[in-house]
Formats: C-alpha cells, structure tokens, sequence
C-alpha cells in the first residue's frame, strides 16, 4: 500500500485487501479506512511523525485464524514538500507457527526429560544416605529408578525416532509386498506380556491372504505405536481388534479397542508432541512420553496416507490408517 503525505491510499494490491480483510477502492481516501489495526496504524502514524522507516510483527485479526505479518513501513522522500510511505505486509503466520512448535517442544522435552532424571537423583541420593541399608527400602527404591530408567529410556527413544522421520525425504521409502495378517501377528507376539497384564484380547481380524504394498519398517512402528496405545487405555479385560479393508485406489487399517476413549475437544490434538488428554487419559495410571501418536502422525504422513480417530468417552477408539494402493514398479 502506497500512502501520501496527506495520509491518503494512492494505491494497494489484491494481497494487502487480503490480509487486511476488507475491499480497497482505488480512488483516493484516508488510510484510516481500510487499516483499522491499532498497532499498525500507531506503527504508520509513527513514520509520518518521526519520517524513519520502522519495522514490528504485528498480529491481524482474520477468519478463520488470525495471522502474524511483518509490517515494514518506508519513508521516501522526493523533495521537501512531498513524501510517500510504503506498508509492506509479508505473511509469516506459517514460519511463525514452526518457531512456536519448536519452542513448546524444546521446553516438554526439557520437562518430560527433567522429571525422571530428578527422581533417579533424589532416590540415588536417599539410598547412599544409608536407606541402602533398609532390605524393603533397597528393593522398592531400586524398583523405582529402574520404571523411571525406562521411562527416560522410552522418551529419549521416541525424541530419536521423530528426529529420524525429519531428517528423511518423504520419498525415501523402501516398499515390499508384505503380509499384513502375519505382520499383526507379530506384533501381538511382541506386545503379549502388555496385554496379559490388562487382561486385554487381541484379536486380528485380517485375512491370511491379504498382501499390501507397503514401507514395512514404517507400517510395523506405525501399528506398533496404535497397539500399544489401545492396550495401556484400554479397560481391565478389554479387547483390542484390527480390521482391514480395501477399495480400487486405498487400504485401510482399523486398530479398535474399548478403552476409555477420547473427549470430542481432545481428538484435535492428540497427534500434538506430548499431548496427553487430561480428562480421557492422564487420569489412568499409564506411563508414556506422550509422543506416540505424534510419530504415528508422522509417519502416515511420510507415506502419504492420512489417520482418523473415532472415539466416544466410557466405548472405546478407533483409529483409522489410510493409504494408497501402491504396485512395486512406482
């Protein structure tokens, strides 16, 4: 947008309609008239009064989100009696977003790495103050280092998976035909002892038969996050089911269970890093770093497909994997 030194628009672009939200005539009128922003109009205001060209970020008002630009606003001059100023508006809402996940990252990461470090301390600390001494004081203090040891080590394995999707291209996959009822299967098997503890039925219902092209490596951690997740907020005695099905174009995978289920407001948010529902789940005695199905996200994503979740507070949840049919030759 171009403004004279009356403090009238000579002259704006489509974008700058855009961000501002709102139609600008081409005639000549007050500024005032399309910018109504306080901070942006003190900004332009400051440049006519002090002539130096300023820059600030600034927040927009918008549907169906607001936006964060860099307003930069430019003195120029022809002669003494004439000047002009130029609002430039660069939309940084998208890079700002980033910075602002990165950030809240950083600081869970430092909280959720902080807490069983703290705890692994202080017991160590109790123990070698002579509580070492006390045979049911050693075993319990032990214990409690070692589930403590195992979540730092679960955590700082998660951290490692999600900094390994990054590094990768999106197009770096390692496709194979893979038999998805045996792949199941296997995972049952490795998540067995998990279940028994819960009382938990898994039951795998895919076809023998049924062959998929696929990442396997990726399809495996994918499933295996799911898994994990419909048993430990699964209900004592509870039951976890994967379906399959098919279309011309997609397969899907359903990994169903009846656990305790997700509110409407935390569906949004749970492929969020570290998000943990704190009515659905945080309530129950689960141990996790809350990074599980930020990394199932991810890797969906990779690979193209999209996850749906499904879920009713006191039923259960489904989540619904998504993807392509593939033929080994693409």
């Amino acid at each position: 947008m171009v403004i004279d030194n009356y403090r009238k628009v000579e002259l704006a672009n489509a974008a700058m309609a855009e961000l501002l939200q709102v139609p600008i005539s081409p005639h000549r009128h007050p500024f005032a008239q399309d910018i109504q922003q306080y901070e942006l109009v003190a900004l332009i205001n400051k440049v006519f009064e002090d002539k130096e060209t300023r820059r600030q970020v600034i927040t927009l008002p918008g549907m169906p989100t607001e936006k964060k630009v860099e307003a930069t606003v430019v003195y120029t001059s022809t002669s003494e009696d004439f000047f002009q100023i130029l609002v430039l508006l660069y939309d940084i809402t998208e890079i700002f977003t980033v910075e602002q996940m990165q950030m809240d990252f950083l600081t869970n990461a430092s909280h959720e790495l902080k807490t069983p470090v703290t705890a692994i301390n202080g017991f160590a600390e109790t123990l070698l103050d002579g509580a070492k001494d006390d045979p049911a004081i050693l075993d319990q203090f032990l214990k409690i280092i070692q589930q403590e040891s195992q979540q730092l080590s679960e955590l700082v394995q998660d951290i490692l998976s999600l900094s390994r999707i990054e590094s990768q291209s999106v197009t770096q996959h390692d496709l194979t035909r893979v038999h998805l009822g045996a792949m199941i299967d296997d995972q049952f098997k490795v998540l067995q002892q998990l279940a028994e503890m819960k009382h938990v039925t898994l039951i795998n219902q895919v076809a023998d038969d049924v062959q998929v092209v696929t990442d396997q490596s990726k399809c495996i951690e994918v499933l295996k996050n799911l898994l994990s997740n419909a048993i430990k907020y699964n209900r004592e005695g509870g039951q976890v089911t994967v379906r399959f099905e098919q279309t011309a174009t997609s397969w899907t995978l359903h990994v169903a269970d009846t656990g305790i289920g997700i509110s409407q407001d935390d569906q949004s948010r749970i492929f969020q890093r570290f998000y943990r529902a704190d009515n659905s789940r945080t309530k129950q005695v689960v141990s996790g770093t809350g990074l599980g199905l930020a990394i199932v996200a991810e890797l969906v994503s990779a690979m193209k497909g999209t996850i749906n979740v499904q879920s009713q507070r006191g039923v259960g949840s489904t989540f619904d994997v998504i993807f392509q049919r593939l033929q080994l030759d693409e």
